[in-house]
C-alpha cells in the first residue's frame, strides 16, 4: 500500500502509465520533469527524456509555460530527445514492489487519493506556490493576480474532488476500477487566468 506521506509512488505509476500510452498532457510533463529533478528511483534520464517528449507535443501555450521553468540543461533536451525512452528495469521492478497483489478497495482508494493530491500540488507549483493549500490561501490577497490565481485553483480543486469522489465511490462499491492513468485523464481541465485581463486598479 502506498503511504499517504509520500507522493512518489502514485506519481511514478501515473507517469509511467502515461508514457507507455504516449499520453500527452500538461500534468504528465510537469510530473515527469519533477521526478527527474528528484532523481526518483535513480532514473533521471528516463524521467527527463519522457518529460521532453511530452513537452514537445503540448500546445504552444503549454510548452511556453513549461519552458519558463526549465534549467538550461533541461531546455537542451528539447533539442536532442527524439523518441520516448523504454521504461528502465529499475522503475518496473520498483513499481512491482509498490503494487502488491490483492490490494483492498481501501488501499486502492488511498493510492488514487494520493495521486489526485499530487496532481493538485503540481498544478499550483507551476506558478511557484508550494502546494494547492498555499495557493488558495491567496483568495483575498491584495495582489489581484495572486487573488485571481487562487480563485481559479480554488474552483478547480472543488471540481477535481467532486469528480474524484464520484469515481472513488465506484471503488468503495466494488465496481470496475479504472487504471490510475484513465482516472487522472478524466480530471476536469484547468486554465490559468489571463494576467493581462486581471483588474489591477486599486
Amino acid at each position: 500500500m502506498y503511504s499517504l506521506d509520500s507522493m512518489y509512488p502514485p506519481m511514478v505509476e501515473a507517469v509511467v502509465e502515461a508514457v507507455r500510452a504516449r499520453k500527452v498532457a500538461l500534468w504528465v510533463a510537469n510530473a515527469a520533469w519533477w521526478l527527474g529533478r528528484q532523481d526518483i528511483v535513480g532514473a533521471r534520464d528516463f524521467w527527463q527524456a519522457s518529460a521532453a517528449m511530452v513537452t514537445l507535443a503540448l500546445t504552444e501555450a503549454e510548452r511556453t509555460e513549461i519552458e519558463k521553468q526549465l534549467s538550461k540543461a533541461e531546455s537542451a533536451l528539447l533539442e536532442t530527445v527524439t523518441e520516448f525512452p523504454a521504461v528502465p528495469e529499475a522503475v518496473t521492478s520498483t513499481l512491482s514492489a509498490w503494487q502488491p497483489a490483492g490490494e483492498t478497495a481501501e488501499q486502492i482508494r488511498a493510492r488514487y487519493v494520493a495521486a489526485i493530491q499530487a496532481l493538485l500540488n503540481a498544478k499550483a507549483r507551476e506558478r511557484n506556490y508550494d502546494s494547492i493549500g498555499t495557493a488558495v490561501s491567496y483568495l483575498d490577497d491584495p495582489n489581484p493576480v495572486f487573488a485571481a490565481e487562487a480563485r481559479a485553483l480554488f474552483d478547480w480543486r472543488s471540481a477535481v474532488w467532486t469528480y474524484a469522489t464520484e469515481q472513488l465511490a465506484t471503488v468503495t462499491a466494488g465496481g470496475d476500477i479504472p487504471s490510475l492513468e484513465t482516472f487522472l485523464a478524466g480530471v476536469p481541465a484547468f486554465a490559468w487566468p489571463d494576467a493581462s485581463a486581471v483588474d489591477t486598479a486599486a
